[in-house]
């Protein structure tokens, strides 16, 4: 019951309907640091310095649909939700990890969604894994992948 809408100016960082049909949205500036700090600190809130949210300053939000074409990573995210276990866990890690490499001019941009998929080929799927085998299975997509590129 995830979608997935372009909010080009990055203000609302996820949202949630409910069955009146009335939606709640988390807002914020255009960054993650108040939705990692709510996800580590929840359900307390903390104070969180820096930048404010300006609703005059940023004028209008808009919305658009995903073009699974352009982001090929969203429908294999689709894919991996689907199959659960520990799928998540690797498109996660392997994500992770080639966006790094990406970010260090390692690989193209282009090359992360397929050292994701190849992550996903190469892992032997955990229907119901354990806390520590989740952990291994991130530790060994990290090494997967780093064996590939370097």
């Amino acid at each position: 019951q995830i979608e997935v809408v372009i909010q080009p100016q990055s203000i609302i960082h996820s949202a949630v309907e409910f069955i009146d049909g009335s939606i709640v949205a988390q807002m914020g500036t255009p960054d993650m640091h108040l939705p990692i700090q709510y996800a580590i600190y929840y359900p307390e809130r903390k104070v969180l310095k820096g930048q404010r949210l300006n609703f005059y300053e940023l004028g209008k939000i808009e919305f658009y649909e995903p073009d699974y074409n352009t982001f090929p990573g969203l429908g294999l995210a689709y894919e991996v939700g689907r199959a659960g276990g520990s799928m998540p866990t690797v498109y996660n890690a392997a994500n992770e990890k080639a966006v790094d490499l990406f970010l260090n001019r390692k690989i193209k941009y282009l090359d992360i969604v397929e050292l994701i998929k190849s992550a996903l080929d190469n892992h032997k799927f955990i229907e119901n894994p354990t806390i520590t085998q989740i952990l291994e299975c991130e530790q060994e997509t990290y090494d997967y992948i780093n064996n590939l590129i370097l």
